[in-house]
């Protein structure tokens, strides 16, 4: 109701829109081709990935979610989740399949049945085999599993082939990275000077002059001074594609004209509300929600309602208030004492035609013969229960469950008609049930204890803006967009106008939402359109959000080492940091022409000098000055007694003498040090093995021109 209200009240810019995207689509197919179905999404290493062939992955995907999660139908921000999710495992796939072709490495026949009937299963056969009753594992189940699999549903059959390929993929991954891990060798040394370091502490004094104490206004930054920056740490610049944006929001809010208008509909509403019989179709009709059949228990409805009608009488009603820019009005329909859960069994009998799709042969009134004489049967001998589930039952998980529903929620779509009926039953009762599957035999077993729910119609209207309010809203959006179309006139329209300007730095290809903005997809989009550049201004209606947005793009940055001037102004602290260092290093050594006595030269420089013990070389902070690693690294190469040169550290330039190196007579077990960064250093390596992999891959994503 809601949405179609949206697009009522949006009508009238109908034709302008269609009008424009026709235009855009006629003209856009001169300047540049868009995908078509059969074109490559991506290619990695060589090998296409066309549209096709994904999009059928994803589909499975898709559809694997929606039975795991009880949905039917998915946001457009989990099917673009699940996209990437079955990108991901495409890349690692076929990237790891030639690492494992080029080494040689497979799983044999022998091998997979060793892994799935032989002593020791592989983990995913013990994980899907183990009986959830008692928790035990029991191998004769898989073989008995094993040799009746072509007589089982293609559903079972294809979730069986999933766990063999996730057992195959898994031992041919367990076989590369030990045949890596194995590969890497600590030499002795190496492992002798890192047991020293562990052990030894130094005692220092030491003194600096914080880089505080030189103000910036006094650094005079040159051209060179950012290069030279910028050229020993490259290293740190490198990135990846992203984009940088800055944009308002208008958001279209309901006028006072507007907030009247839905008052006035609302109590029309309302007079026929009190009168209807057929409330159900009557919410239906005229409400922005559906009507909700669920029996309620307290404090699970709105403050309102809840309050109201749980001491209530039936046909008690609510007149119309405000509740979360929502109008809503309420009638008590029923007033029941329910448990919240309830526990049953079920025995399913079949029949052609039914929703199971399963080979049945009888039709539907031999099945309702058969449930029939199945109830007769269970009343006078209910222990053959478990007898006829197991022999009779054509629910396909019947052998594995024994017809177990568990606990079912009061309210659950998913039980809502075996709930309903256990309502009214005795623990130990059976009765007939009839679904879309056939008729289910179903037995009661135990209920939580019962209390005071309520079901109550609802009628809900939000209070949204107009057409011509949204017609308003546009014109002046639009108005901004075609006034301001580059970054000065932009940037000076917001300051005239007292706009307020939203940044995003660093926008991924696969964003969503902007700061503000939850369905931004196509500004996303229109930001890594290879037709727009920097400084370029633009337009979006965001329907679903009751907005439009006027979107500049502010900077473009391409995979790899960004350029300086790309970089400047974010580097420019850290290049008047490295002038400072200079400065103060050169200030330093000045006096050290006259003295290298450590409290003498503290003294011409007006600072003092700390005595900081048993430093050890793995710490990060250096006592009283703060985190100082690169100060601390030097400590352990300086000689006992010596002044060392200035030190270029995080917050200042130091000068230190080391008074004492503490070595211990034991420094540990040498055996275990070396196992211990033997497994550290294999573990860093199997932990960045694929991202190495992967960047190594030639890889073109082109996901972006499709979603």
């Amino acid at each position: 109701m809601a949405v179609i209200g949206k697009i009522r009240k949006r009508s009238g810019l109908l034709v302008i829109i269609i009008g424009l995207a026709l235009a855009a689509f006629i003209l856009g197919d001169f300047v540049r081709k868009g995908p078509k179905k059969g074109s490559n999404i991506g290619i990695i290493d060589g090998e296409d990935i066309t549209y096709t062939d994904f999009e059928g992955k994803v589909q499975k995907q898709e559809e694997q979610y929606k039975q795991q999660s009880g949905k039917d139908n998915l946001t457009s921000a989990e099917i673009l989740q699940i996209r990437d999710v079955t990108w991901t495992q495409l890349l690692r796939e076929m990237i790891m399949q030639k690492e494992y072709d080029e080494l040689g490495i497979t799983v044999s026949p022998d091998e997979l049945f060793d892994m799935v009937q032989g002593k020791n299963p592989h983990p995913y056969i013990v994980q899907n085999f183990t009986d959830p009753q008692t928790g035990q594992f029991n191998p004769a189940t898989v073989v008995q599993f094993i040799k009746t699999i072509d007589q089982r549903e293609p559903e079972v059959k294809q979730q069986w082939l999933k766990i063999e390929k996730a057992i195959k993929t898994d031992r041919l991954n367990q076989k590369y990275m030990n045949l890596v891990s194995k590969s890497y060798y600590l030499p002795k040394a190496l492992a002798e000077k890192e047991l020293q370091l562990r052990a030894e502490t130094v005692n220092a004094r030491v003194f600096a002059l914080n880089y505080r104490t030189v103000d910036d206004k006094s650094v005079a930054l040159t051209d060179n001074d950012y290069k030279k920056y910028y050229n020993e740490h490259k290293y740190q610049f490198d990135q990846k594609d992203s984009r940088g944006m800055e944009y308002i929001v208008f958001d279209v809010l309901p006028s006072q004209e507007d907030k009247d208008l839905i008052q006035k509909q609302v109590f029309e509403v309302y007079e026929n509300f009190k009168k209807e019989e057929d409330l159900k179709n009557y919410v239906n009709a005229v409400s922005d929600t559906k009507f909700d059949s669920t029996y309620h228990s307290e404090k699970t409805l709105s403050l309102i309602i809840d309050s109201v009608l749980f001491k209530a009488p039936v046909g008690t009603i609510i007149p119309p208030f405000v509740e979360n820019n929502t109008w809503k009005m309420a009638k008590l329909m029923d007033v029941q004492s329910r448990p919240d859960s309830i526990k049953a069994r079920h025995i399913l009998i079949s029949y052609s035609g039914s929703n199971l799709n399963g080979n049945i042969a009888r039709n539907k009134d031999a099945a309702k013969k058969t449930s029939d004489s199945l109830l007769a049967i269970l009343k006078k001998e209910p222990q053959r229960f478990q007898e006829i589930i197991l022999n009779m039952s054509d629910f396909p998980q019947a052998k594995q469950d024994t017809g177990n529903l568990k606990w079912m929620k009061d309210g659950d779509p998913n039980f809502a008609l075996f709930f309903n009926k256990a309502v009214t039953m005795n623990n130990g009762e059976f009765q007939i049930v009839e679904s879309g599957l056939g008729y289910h035999i179903l037995l009661a077993t135990a209920k939580t204890k019962p209390i005071k729910k309520i079901k109550v119609a609802v009628v809900e209207r939000k209070i949204e803006p107009s057409n011509k309010t949204f017609k308003d809203m546009f014109t002046k959006a639009n108005k901004f967009a075609a006034e301001n179309d580059n970054e000065t006139s932009f940037n000076a329209g917001v300051q005239k106008q007292g706009l307020n300007k939203r940044q995003a730095e660093y926008v991924q290809k696969s964003d969503m939402t902007l700061p503000g903005l939850e369905s931004a997809r196509e500004i996303v989009r229109w930001a890594y359109n290879s037709e727009s550049e920097k400084g370029k201004v633009a337009m979006f209606d965001l329907a679903a959000e009751n907005k439009y947005v006027v979107a500049l793009l502010t900077d473009i940055r391409k995979k790899g080492i960004a350029p300086l001037d790309e970089i400047k102004k974010n580097i420019e602290p850290l290049v008047i940091r490295e002038r400072k260092a200079q400065m103060l290093m050169d200030k330093i050594n000045t006096a050290m022409n006259s003295t290298k006595e450590i409290y003498s030269l503290a003294g011409k420089l007006n600072t003092k000098v700390d005595s900081l013990n048993n430093l050890s070389f793995y710490s990060y902070n250096l006592p009283l000055y703060g985190p100082e690693p690169d100060v601390i690294g030097e400590l352990f190469t300086l000689k006992k007694g010596t002044l060392c040169p200035p030190i270029k550290g995080a917050n200042g330039v130091f000068v230190a003498i080391v008074d004492n190196i503490n070595k211990p007579q034991s420094q540990g077990d040498f055996n275990m040090m070396r196992m211990q960064l033997s497994n550290e250093y294999t573990s860093k390596v199997t932990n960045t093995l694929f991202n190495a992999l992967e960047e190594s891959t030639k890889i073109e994503d082109n996901r972006l021109l499709f979603y």
